[in-house]
């Protein structure tokens, strides 16, 4: 889709929730921009189009709330379905994780559904680190311990080899990504998954 329609289509169907909080679309567009002009060569090593590239200013900004859920679901807005066609478009340019180990907070699950199973696909874009620093930033949901598929064959890829907001050496797994459970941590909210 051209950036254009891409942008027309945000204009006409993104919601206020998506607006609000630490971005608007405005916001986006002059990230998107500013990106452009301080990365050419990122852009053109990786051919990332500028759709792509205010898709993961959205992710980015913590405003992906409508995204995460459509990529689970498959249902959202018409924007918000392009939203995800671009966010796997983008994903699939960047660099596959070198990393063996990943780390994750997830704030929507409870550690007893993590207790009686042994494998499960995470529908949504997981949100992990190559550092564990980034259980500091988060007091509240469950700590993941993620042991990775071969460099090559994984689905985990490097968003910070794009953009790299304060070192926060962001990893984004492909929606549908496969984990096994191989151990739950109850006291301390700790789960331990291998990549399949």
């Amino acid at each position: 889709m051209e950036y254009s329609d891409f942008l027309e289509l945000a204009r006409s169907s993104i919601q206020e929730s998506i607006y609000g909080g630490n971005g608007s679309f405005g916001s986006y567009r002059e990230n998107v921009e500013t990106f452009k002009t301080e990365h050419p060569d990122i852009i053109e090593q990786y051919e990332l189009t500028e759709s792509e590239l205010f898709v993961m200013f959205m992710m980015l900004i913590k405003n992906y709330d409508e995204i995460q859920q459509c990529a689970s679901s498959g249902k959202g807005t018409l924007f918000v379905q392009e939203c995800v066609r671009q966010y796997d478009s983008f994903l699939s340019k960047v660099p596959v994780s070198e990393s063996s180990i990943s780390f994750g907070i997830d704030t929507s699950e409870r550690i007893e559904n993590y207790v009686n199973i042994s494998a499960f696909n995470y529908k949504k874009y997981m949100i992990a680190s190559t550092h564990q620093s980034i259980f500091d930033n988060f007091q509240n949901g469950l700590k993941l311990v993620i042991n990775r598929r071969l460099i090559g064959t994984t689905k985990a890829h490097e968003i910070f080899k794009i953009f790299n907001a304060n070192d926060k050496f962001q990893v984004n797994f492909e929606r549908n990504t496969r984990f096994r459970v191989d151990g739950v941590d109850k006291k301390d909210k700790v789960v331990f998954l291998t990549e399949l």
